[in-house]
């Protein structure tokens, strides 16, 4: 078969991103998540994964329930760390989850690598959904902190400090 060919090959060629990614295509195929995972962790260590690769795993992970599905994703961001498309994959999993404070934190990082009115105003309803204006704080303060130059960001941390008198943390 085609998949022991390549196994002999990459005993051959151990760091060859051509032969681990025929590999990978061959296990996402056979949906061999021990393999994948195996393979994922090589070719990551000399190369960046191709995004329709990244989303195809990470689809097939969602598909099969895997509990590992998390792991895998923050794996392929940080491989890829400006692709907004991986954080609205692992965003999905937060919303499912209710792990809003991740959530705002992942949209202020999605803002800084585009700054994108849908993102910010995702974060913003999120923000005022969860009522903690800590939180929202805090991602702000990531985006200004990144980004001194958006003064409609630096406008709502004002506003928000004033708003939350009684918690000293956005002061």
């Amino acid at each position: 078969s085609a998949e022991k060919y390549f196994i002999q090959a990459l005993r051959y060629s151990p760091s060859d991103p051509t032969i681990l990614l025929s590999l990978l295509e061959i296990n996402i195929e056979n949906k061999n998540f021990t393999e994948i995972e195996k393979i994922l962790q090589q070719y990551l260590k000399i190369e960046k994964l191709n995004i329709n690769y990244s989303l195809e795993i990470i689809d097939l992970y969602k598909v099969f329930n895997k509990s590992n599905t998390s792991d895998i994703l923050n794996l392929l961001i940080n491989n890829n760390p400006k692709d907004i498309e991986l954080k609205y994959a692992k965003a999905e999993i937060l919303i499912l989850n209710e792990k809003w404070e991740e959530l705002l934190f992942l949209y202020s990082d999605m803002y800084i690598v585009e700054e994108n009115e849908e993102i910010f105003d995702a974060l913003l309803n999120m923000g005022l959904m969860i009522e903690n204006p800590v939180i929202l704080y805090k991602s702000l303060k990531h985006i200004w902190d990144n980004s001194k130059n958006n003064l409609e960001v630096l406008e709502l941390l004002i506003q928000l400090s004033y708003l939350s008198e009684k918690d000293n943390e956005t002061r």
